[in-house]
């Protein structure tokens, strides 16, 4: 987080847990941000609390009467049950004093607290765990109707993205495709996931090794983040029938689509695949994928 806000241009900035979910009113956090700094120019964070019939499980929170937090209260321990949301508006500057590694909750939270420098602004949305398997499992049923299905923009490698020399496998060798560069970034700006399927027989075949795939791999996403575009998955079939036998990955059959769409739980009309091969057309119709084949 320390390196993150030097990143940061605004004064405050949003900071939220990733092992949970607030459904809050970012409304109100300015609100209280507003009110807060009136009263204390001083302040450093404000932390958005819920009230939770579980605290003690989380760790409560204790508050006056304006809001500034008194105390942090472990957990195990018996507590209110006001916690924290894992929702946080912090300044910009406010870890530039501390070392670079820290506890945000021991070294700042509570030195923030003895200094009267940190607030809580109390939400009414919903507040859900997904730190366990179990919560995991909990969030993702309540959670699902409130998120769109995903969107998969699926591309092959080879003849597609990059020009297609056989076999590619050096990374001095990738010549990424203009046009192909341009379509994922705006696949990207509509919020598709952008997958690449692509078969590496040349695994099979012993000509590189899985890691030459992934140093290639790391490359073309350094090629691609200079012109502001990435790919949010690789999928790949090392097998070939004449050296590893068959596979239910390798297109056109359509392994490779089938998995992602079950990863990223994306309904396959909504989806489509770029490629350049007739195997590549064969692959998603039978994943139920709509195809656009390169240069159409």
């Amino acid at each position: 987080m320390k390196r993150a806000l030097s990143f940061c241009r605004d004064e405050w900035v949003l900071a939220l847990n990733g092992d949970s979910y607030c459904d809050f009113n970012s409304d109100v956090l300015l609100t209280c941000k507003n009110r807060v700094i009136a009263i204390n120019p001083l302040v450093s964070c404000i932390v958005g609390c819920v009230l939770h019939k579980d605290a003690d499980r989380y760790g409560g929170v204790s508050f006056d009467a304006e809001g500034k937090i008194k105390s942090f209260i472990e957990k195990g321990e018996s507590c209110s049950q006001m916690i924290s949301s894992g929702v946080y508006l912090i300044k910009k500057d406010a870890f530039a004093n501390y070392p670079k590694a820290f506890s945000i909750e021991y070294d700042f939270f509570e030195r923030m607290a003895s200094e009267g420098r940190i607030y809580g602004c109390v939400f009414e949305g919903r507040f859900i765990d997904i730190g366990t398997p179990e919560s995991y499992k909990s969030a993702h049923e309540i959670l699902r109707d409130i998120c769109l299905p995903a969107r998969i923009a699926f591309f092959d490698w080879d003849g597609t993205i990059n020009v297609d020399i056989g076999h590619l496998h050096d990374s001095k060798d990738l010549v990424l495709i203009p046009e192909a560069v341009d379509l994922i970034r705006n696949y990207n700006r509509k919020g598709y996931k952008v997958v690449v399927v692509t078969n590496q027989a040349g695994i099979a075949k012993g000509l590189y090794t899985e890691t030459d795939m992934h140093i290639l791999h790391d490359v073309m996403d350094e090629a691609l983040a200079d012109e502001d575009a990435y790919i949010d998955a690789y999928y790949f079939c090392p097998h070939h029938p004449d050296f590893t036998g068959e596979c239910s990955c390798r297109k056109p059959e359509p392994g490779m689509l089938l998995k992602a769409l079950s990863e990223f739980e994306a309904d396959p009309s909504s989806c489509i695949m770029h490629g350049d091969k007739p195997k590549d057309a064969e692959a998603a119709k039978r994943a139920g994928v709509p195809f656009a084949r390169v240069g159409e």
